[in-house]
């Protein structure tokens, strides 16, 4: 005959782990059915009322962005005409003109083709009084390089939203 063990020397029967994870998931899954069922709709409002505002603020963002990066590339590019024309004074043997910078920075723009820059240069004697770039372009006069536009963010349709942005730069004509 089998002696029945006492109550104070049986152990506690032996649950599988696969066993335990499965009661823990089906616990949670009821909770999260009884959770969803008294929403009633809560989580759809609150989202109507943000996701607008984080996209306005998001797309902002990405628009100012864009603005900040064409500028860099219109400084990039009136760098690189006025270094061009600090080169390039009368006295040397391919002299510039001002359609040759003109097209020199326009060709380095990576503007919105619907926007037109207005691309000036102006030189400086050695007082730094206006002179004529087709006369004064000569070996320690001062050569800028300049441009404009008008930038329309598309995000409110409104007229706060267009400004002029300008870049120059400024060179020493060495040769």
């Amino acid at each position: 005959m089998k002696k029945l063990p006492n109550s104070a020397t049986r152990s506690s029967p032996r649950r599988s782990p696969a066993g335990v994870a499965l009661r823990k998931i089906g616990r949670f899954g009821r909770r999260l059915l009884h959770a969803a069922t008294d929403q009633h709709g809560d989580g759809l409002v609150e989202t109507a009322v943000v996701l607008p505002v984080f996209l306005m603020i998001f797309f902002g963002i990405a628009q100012y962005a864009i603005v900040l990066l064409t500028y860099c590339n219109a400084t990039y590019a009136c760098r690189v005409a006025s270094r061009y024309a600090s080169m390039h004074s009368l006295s040397s043997l391919a002299p510039d003109t001002v359609p040759q910078i003109q097209g020199i920075v326009t060709s380095r723009l990576f503007l919105n083709p619907s926007i037109t820059p207005v691309v000036s240069m102006n030189c400086y004697s050695m007082t730094l009084t206006p002179v004529s770039c087709n006369v004064g372009n000569n070996i320690g006069y001062v050569v800028q390089v300049s441009v404009t536009w008008t930038q329309t963010l598309k995000l409110l349709p409104s007229n706060i939203n267009t400004f002029s942005v300008s870049t120059q730069n400024v060179k020493v004509i060495t040769r």
